[in-house]
């Protein structure tokens, strides 16, 4: 590609100067194995500005707009099935003669009743130039196009006007086949477009050094202006006119990038080389301005006339710049909608940018070059032109896609500090023979949801009067993490934050690569750790199960888990590898209160009242399912049921099948973060900042060094653990310094010392690596010393050090579930041998009894039986292998317990 520079040499030297005068601040970080970078700490005091396309509208109930079918109805104009006559307009005009020559966006502002029932057309609108008869622009709209029943979408329509001083025209036309109500049309002008580029651009250049820029772009789904900043404990200013930043970060600006309006897909161009040539992203009409004063910002790229094709702009990025640029990140937006939002983040990040749309067979195809040479573990952010083809592309090179086009303020967000304090989960409720039902609010794998529309709902003030699992990203402690903290501090015992599908990053997990689905599991178990989510929403396309290789996986490399959901609605219970559920939803994308008192109605059918029943619920937060509408149906539930957060339900399961209510808890939690002392043999010989109290500070961007090969650090618990696993994490640079071999030893007094593990000839490949190393211990020690001595060379260091421990009195309450082939010496009712094969022999019978046998779902699959003392052995040989509840009746006695066939 031959690009048109117009940068004059007077002005490159400078240019030149400008860079070298630039000050000298913070850097975004990137540590090897974290999802996504770490920003330099936000400044305390924000410019807050709002960034909003301007437009003009006619109402579609005013005297500007025509109509040929319909009537007035309060705030806009209706149609109705049934009522007015279909295939005619609904709206047309207004033949406003004022709308500039070039490019524009026409805006329709519509809602339907009902976007789920079918996809047939609703409406056509288009963009017509009443002065010469053309036609400019037209889309079809199908129903589930909509994205929100009964409420207002925005629809846009970009177009060229050809010159200036036509009549414009704008019609909406109405099919008949659904309840359609018009607000207003109206038309973006090109200046404002232009705008959301722009300072969009100036976020990115500015924040990336220190994020110093937050924006408000909000629509009905927002938070609010100033409640991120108040949440997150930050100040601001509002400028009365943006424009005075680019006055105010003048020193930290070098030019312009002058995108082409005739190609709006050089806008994404634009933004992947912006943050290297420190260029704000201008539109021609802008550009204007910006090199007069009081700016005198001088072009340094002009991209008009170089492309014909949006391919042509994307092959010339994969063929020039593609290899120079981190393939751990790759983003999706649209030029003509994306016009800010996450376009801050890109170009702070100067990530590769892209629009393809994998069912466009060219495009496709340069897609996969990009996917195909991207880094294992790498993410796409962004969105896709279509959910379900986009993700499944990305899982089969094993790229999750982090949900984030909407996501405005992400520079910010990911400069608060990275400490995210979790809670304990509260006590589960006691297992009975009750219908259990769990609420899930989905999409919370979409950092967008998480900023704007789950916030404004966390502001409910229902939310906490009954249980409800809210899906977060765990990507949000590389993206958000003072959100995520917030939401930790801010919510109840009722508020159990758990994981959005399917893992660290929206995914298909049964079209993920079999040899980087163990990797996948075992980053996504890490994050969850961290972020303190202990399910897993599992998503293979909205409808799909989990296959069992995959079920497999998160059982052998997700320990903590206490159970992931599955899509494939009423399809069960799973236990996989004897360990963990994965429990079918009884509604995996509920729409409304009534959806969910149906879906109920049919998970409870058949109960008879003689074992516990598990129902889960998920609804989708985009059509007004609020915590007010899961307290509704919790209402209007009977007195079987018992409403639970979604880590209780699992518990629950678990208990009923005989699997470890807590399976983390014998792993510990980190001991380091629980009041304790942290000491050096070598204290005092460090460089300024680099003290061994770094090495509990949960921050692997600092570290600890000493100017001896050899050396050990010690942690003195507030009170005795017994710990059996710790990590241990690279610092940022010179390997040689790395430990090579280490002995960690526990003590009770801190002069005797046991060696609890000992290594030598480790290796840690890459920097800011995190190693784990478990080994067995049942002792309770209160001190924990590692003695250590480096590769090479006379300087030791490292980043951070985990201890992960229990207390004693959680340690004997962690007894193991062990197999049982021999009769118990008490008579307590009870079944052995555990698991059983062929025959079942009962315990502790005094009397006659009556048996009947079970499935998980409450199907009799052995009729009544008489057991004896005598003779108290049931043969199960014809059951398939799995979990069996035994129900027993002795006279007014009744016990039920449960039995796995192996």
């Amino acid at each position: 590609m031959t690009t048109r520079n117009t940068l004059p040499t007077t002005i490159t030297v400078v240019f030149l100067l400008q860079l070298i005068i630039l000050p000298s601040m913070a850097q975004i970080t990137w540590p090897s194995g974290q999802l996504l970078p770490s920003f330099p700490a936000s400044a305390s005091t924000q410019d807050l500005i709002t960034l909003r396309e301007t437009s003009t509208h006619w109402e579609a109930e005013g005297s500007s707009l025509g109509h040929n079918t319909g009537r007035l109805e309060t705030d806009g104009w209706l149609c109705q099935t049934g009522i007015d006559a279909a295939n005619q307009h609904m709206i047309y005009g207004p033949y406003n003669t004022t709308i500039p020559a070039g490019p524009n966006v026409a805006e329709f502002r519509m809602k339907i009743d009902n976007n789920t029932a079918n996809n047939d057309p609703i409406v056509d609108i288009d963009v017509r130039n009443a002065t010469t008869g053309q036609i400019l622009a037209m889309q079809t709209l199908t129903r589930q196009q909509f994205p929100v029943a009964g409420s207002y979408t925005n629809f846009t329509l970009p177009f060229n006007m050809p010159a200036d001083n036509q009549s414009l025209e704008l019609r909406v036309y109405w099919r008949g086949t659904s309840y359609t109500k018009v607000d207003w049309v109206g038309v973006q002008q090109n200046g404002s477009s232009a705008e959301m580029y722009l300072f969009a651009s100036l976020k990115g250049i500015v924040n990336r050094t220190q994020p110093r820029i937050f924006s408000y772009e909000g629509d009905a789904f927002a938070e609010g202006p100033y409640t991120w900043l108040q949440s997150l404990g930050l100040s601001w200013t509002e400028p009365a006119d943006k424009w005075t930043l680019i006055t105010k970060y003048r020193s930290e600006l070098a030019g312009l990038i002058v995108y082409d309006p005739a190609q709006i897909h050089t806008v994404n161009l634009a933004t992947v080389l912006a943050k290297d040539r420190q260029a704000l992203i201008a539109s021609p009409a802008l550009a204007a301005r910006l090199t007069a004063a009081p700016y005198n910002l001088p072009v340094v790229l002009d991209l008009r006339g170089q492309f014909t094709s949006k391919l042509q702009v994307y092959q010339a990025l994969y063929n020039n710049y593609w290899s120079g640029l981190d393939h751990r990140l790759l983003i999706g937006l649209n030029p003509e909608v994306h016009k800010a939002a996450a376009r801050e983040y890109a170009v702070a990040l100067g990530a590769a940018v892209i629009w393809l749309d994998p069912n466009v067979a060219a495009e496709s195809t340069l897609l996969n070059s990009f996917l195909s040479s991207m880094t294992s573990g790498a993410c796409f952010m962004g969105w896709w032109p279509e959910e379900e083809p986009g993700v499944t592309r990305a899982s089969t090179y094993g790229i999750a896609t982090v949900a984030s086009d909407f996501a405005t303020n992400l520079t910010v967000h990911s400069g608060m500090p990275r400490t995210v304090n979790t809670k304990p989960i509260p006590p589960k409720p006691v297992l009975q023979n009750k219908l259990y039902v769990a609420f899930i609010l989905s999409d919370g794998d979409n950092l967008q949801y998480v900023e704007h529309l789950m916030r404004k709902l966390w502001s409910n003030p229902d939310r906490g009067s009954v249980p409800i699992g809210w899906t977060l990203s765990p990507a949000m402690l590389d993206a958000m993490p003072g959100a995520l903290n917030y939401y930790w501090q801010s919510s109840t015992n009722n508020d159990n934050l758990i994981s959005g599908p399917s893992g660290y990053g929206y995914a298909y997990p049964n079209n993920w690569p079999i040899q980087s689905l163990n990797q996948f599991v075992a980053k996504t178990e890490d994050y969850n750790r961290r972020a303190g989510l202990r399910v897993v929403t599992i998503w293979n396309t909205i409808t799909g199960g989990i296959n069992q290789n995959v079920g497999q996986s998160f059982a052998n490399h997700a320990p903590t888990l206490l159970g992931l959901t599955a899509q494939n609605t009423g399809g069960g219970l799973t236990i996989y590898n004897q360990s963990l559920p994965g429990m079918a939803l009884s509604c995996n994308y509920c729409t409304n209160e009534q959806a969910m008192k149906d879906h109920i109605s049919s998970a409870s059918s058949g109960w008879n009242g003689t074992s516990p029943r598990f129902i889960i619920i998920q609804a989708q937060p985009w059509q007004n399912v609020t915590p007010t509408s899961f307290k509704n149906v919790a209402n209007s539930l009977g007195a079987d049921y018992v409403v639970v957060r979604p880590d209780h339900i699992f518990q629950l399961i678990r208990e009923a099948n005989g699997l470890p209510v807590d399976p983390g808890a014998n792993l510990g939690q980190d001991i380091t973060n629980l009041g304790g002392t942290v000491s050096a043999q070598y204290q005092a010989d460090s460089p300024a900042g680099e003290e061994y109290t770094n090495l509990v500070d949960n921050n692997t961007n600092t570290k600890y060094l000493t100017f001896h090969a050899s050396a050990w650090t010690q942690y003195q618990a507030a009170s005795p653990y017994v710990v059996t696993r710790y990590t241990i994490t690279s610092a940022n640079d010179s390997p040689e310094r790395d430990p090579l071999l280490w002995t960690l030893q526990g003590s009770t007094n801190g002069t005797s010392w046991t060696t609890l593990d000992s290594r030598s000839n480790e290796d840690f490949p890459s920097r800011f690596q995190t190693r784990t190393f478990n080994f067995t211990n049942s002792t309770p020690y209160t001190y924990y010393r590692l003695n250590m001595t480096n590769n090479s060379g006379s300087i030791l260091q490292l980043a951070e050090i985990e201890l992960f421990g229990i207390s004693p009195s959680a340690s004997r309450l962690q007894a193991p579930v062990v197999r049982t082939t021999q009769p118990s010496e008490t008579y307590e009712l009870a079944v052995y041998p555990v698991p059983s094969s062929d025959e079942l022999k009962v315990l502790g019978l005094t009397a006659k009894a009556e048996i009947t046998v079970c499935d998980l779902a409450g199907e009799q699959v052995i009729g009544k039986t008489t057991l004896l003392p005598e003779r108290s052995s049931v043969n199960i040989k014809a059951l398939k292998p799995g979990m069996y509840v035994l129900h027993i009746i002795s006279g007014e006695e009744q016990k039920t317990l449960r039995f796995m066939k192996e």
